[in-house]
């Protein structure tokens, strides 16, 4: 099941290190989509693409919960 969450961006690199610890590689099951614009600009968040089975879903609760 893929989900999608957005972080501030200050926060990224502290995710890319959570989801490397805890869900794995990125490219293989989460990827980072860090080219949003808004008004012309980048955004202030960035989004993450998840791919989670359903044993990882309330560990991803929970990373939702911190960073969200």
């Amino acid at each position: 099941m893929i989900k999608f969450i957005t972080v501030p961006r200050e926060q990224k690199a502290e995710v890319v290190s959570w989801l490397q610890e805890n869900i794995g590689p990125e490219s293989v099951r989460w990827w980072l989509q860090d080219n949003i614009i808004f008004r012309g600009e980048p955004g202030p968040s960035t989004l993450f693409s998840i791919d989670v089975t359903e044993e990882e879903g309330p560990m991803l609760t929970v990373f939702m919960l911190r960073w969200a």
